[in-house]
């Protein structure tokens, strides 16, 4: 997520949709005082910078008195991920992972009444298998396509296993009681399209060569993952964003 004052806008990260490429484009021109949550690692290994909310969060007395903070930093120097450690402390600071839409009202009401909101959503046919690929096979585990859209339909039946995201369904993101929050949701199949029509709403250059790719992996068919229960499932868990934008399989 990002909210930015310098430029008036807020990006709200929906999971598996090209956030952390967009963070990292829209970091270039990111304000002092603006609030990014999340993905700092990579920014910084994309050739991004820190801004000075960031180093004034950290400094906080509840972050910088707290021994597990330089618990995190000791293990971020010693496995030599310094980055993605300070990236998961800021995160504890603001206590926001992938929030709602009506959480972040809440956050920062002004903002919220008075920014231009964006976000983007994906097929969740693909985005399903994406997630796989980033939580399940990507560490080698064990499990079957079918058997993480089980962990995915029955969350609290898996809460513990580490496998289950924090927001399944990015719906409540960008919505509330069920309707559209957001003044613009681009789609992943359109991502430079759309993303260059929101740069030019947000008065910000597009280059399609500066636009990095953040997690990808090699290419995949997600069609090959499914049978008629995988198929099933996905339609039950996404229900709501397949309707919506008339996804299909």
């Amino acid at each position: 997520m990002i909210i930015s004052y310098k430029h008036k806008y807020i990006f709200i990260h929906c999971r598996k949709t090209a956030g952390s490429s967009i963070k990292c484009f829209l970091n270039k021109y990111i304000g002092p005082k603006d609030i990014q949550i999340g993905s700092w690692h990579e920014v910084i290994h994309n050739q991004g910078s820190f801004n000075r909310r960031f180093i004034v969060d950290l400094l906080a007395p509840r972050l910088f008195f707290n021994i597990s903070t330089w618990k995190n930093i000791k293990k971020g120097l010693c496995n030599k991920n310094i980055y993605k450690q300070l990236n998961s402390i800021h995160k504890k600071y603001y206590n926001l992972y992938h929030p709602s839409a009506s959480d972040l009202a809440k956050f920062d009401e002004s903002a919220w009444n008075n920014f231009f909101k964006f976000c983007f959503v994906r097929n969740p046919y693909e985005k399903a298998v994406s997630d796989y690929i980033w939580r399940v096979k990507a560490k080698n585990l064990d499990i079957s396509f079918l058997d993480f859209l089980k962990h995915l339909e029955s969350p609290n039946l898996y809460k513990d296993d580490h496998i289950v995201p924090t927001q399944i369904d990015n719906w409540p993101m960008y919505t509330i009681n069920d309707k559209i929050a957001v003044d613009f949701i681009g789609k992943y199949e359109n991502l430079y399209h759309d993303f260059e029509q929101i740069c030019k709403i947000i008065g910000l250059p597009f280059y399609k060569s500066q636009f990095p790719r953040v997690k990808h992996y090699a290419d995949y068919k997600y069609r090959e993952y499914y049978g008629a229960t995988e198929k099933r499932l996905v339609s039950k868990i996404y229900e709501k964003e397949i309707e919506c934008f008339g996804y299909s399989f």
